[in-house]
């Protein structure tokens, strides 16, 4: 078996289209992918007050790995992170337990999902 390459013309466009894919960060993209996760994290963190489903935020770092933190600034009185223990569940101070009410998974699943489809659109602009 034979395999043979050939080449027609040059690699400076190619080149150029790689460039600017690793120069430039989509932040419009990976703004648009954060609204989506706060709004899927909102509207599915158990609700007893609402405090802590409206808390959900999300910020874009830039640099060499661009990425979206979301946090959620709830109770900020409180020395635990509400939202991770409404997630984990935990024990309370009198020997009781609060069982988990996992919602985090669940709701970012979707948002996982639509992000491909957004940042692959933006890789192809």
């Amino acid at each position: 078996m034979r395999v043979s390459f050939s080449r027609k013309g040059a690699f400076e466009p190619t080149i150029s289209w790689l460039k600017r894919q690793t120069r430039d960060i989509p932040k419009d993209a990976l703004n648009q992918i954060g609204a989506l996760g706060v709004e899927s994290l909102r509207e599915n963190t158990p609700k007893d007050t609402g405090e802590t489903a409206m808390g959900w935020g999300y910020k874009v770092k830039a640099g060499n790995n661009p990425e979206i933190v979301f946090f959620n600034n709830a109770h900020p009185n409180e020395k635990v992170n509400i939202a991770k223990i409404i997630e984990l569940g935990h024990g309370t101070g009198t020997g009781g337990v609060v069982y988990a009410r996992p919602y985090i998974k669940r709701s970012m699943t979707p948002v996982f999902e639509k992000a491909k489809e957004i940042l692959a659109r933006e890789a192809l602009k």
